[in-house]
């Protein structure tokens, strides 16, 4: 667990070859009791549709690691509904 503004460093981390292996990324907002109270499900790559070739010339998907050099955006948390934390209207 990490909390606001807490640096964390882990181990090296070994990722499978093919891409589509790698798990989702949970992000949690929880109370200071550690009640999680919402949540985003972040897949770790981008598949680009049809944009790759194949030997044979065939559009096929590409699939690239999401990191660092992305553009920094806002994401919408979900409330999760089997612990039912929030008020109507939240």
């Amino acid at each position: 667990m990490c909390r606001w503004n807490e640096w964390l460093k882990s181990s090296s981390l070994s990722l499978p070859e093919n891409l589509e292996d790698i798990p989702d990324i949970f992000v949690y907002l929880v109370t200071e009791a550690d009640r999680p109270v919402c949540f985003k499900r972040i897949k770790p790559y981008t598949i680009f549709k049809g944009t790759g070739k194949d030997d044979q010339g065939r559009p096929i998907d590409e699939i690239e690691l999401k990191g660092f050099d992305e553009v920094t955006s806002w994401e919408i948390l979900e409330e999760d509904k089997a612990i039912d934390a929030l008020d109507a209207g939240e």
